[in-house]
């Protein structure tokens, strides 16, 4: 038996997603971030099945983005499938473990439910919303990002 022989399955193609805005309610959506986060396949055939995970990297940079532009948060570790509170059709709920964490330790739950739609363009976005910190404010409160994939391009080699 090879070391490598008890890794789990994983299923399905990485992702690649862009935050399109951020809403903390009662404030407009705003962008003030770029922001990318790439997923790993997931170790279940439906990611969001319940106990399903994959691996995720989550930067969020300042915008505008320049030579001097600093990182606003930048975090990494699981993310898990886990039961909804409550049923809502076509909905996933999500909880991202930070394994590392450019805000250090001591955050919050990061968890959030996401929802499909159709934006204003015709375009597929995920809706996520949940409460967080709202780091103007230093208390917690609802939030709504808005996420749109970006395909990845196959390369002939």
């Amino acid at each position: 038996m090879t070391a490598h022989s008890s890794w789990p399955l994983l299923y399905g193609n990485p992702t690649i997603q862009t935050r399109v805005s951020i809403a903390r309610p009662p404030s407009p959506p705003i962008e003030d971030s770029d922001v990318l986060v790439l997923s790993s396949r997931s170790t279940s055939p439906d990611s969001s099945s319940v106990g399903s995970a994959v691996l995720y990297l989550d930067l969020r940079f300042f915008l505008p983005v320049m030579e001097t532009t600093g990182i606003n948060w930048a975090f990494a570790g699981l993310r898990r499938t886990t039961p909804l509170v409550e049923e809502q059709e076509g909905a996933v709920r999500y909880r991202w473990e930070h394994t590392i964490d450019s805000h250090g330790s001591g955050e919050p739950p990061d968890e959030g439910m996401m929802t499909t739609q159709i934006d204003e363009d015709g375009e597929e976005v995920v809706v996520e919303t949940g409460v967080g910190l709202n780091p103007e404010t230093g208390k917690m409160g609802p939030y709504e990002e808005v996420w749109k994939c970006v395909q990845l391009v196959k390369i002939p080699w």
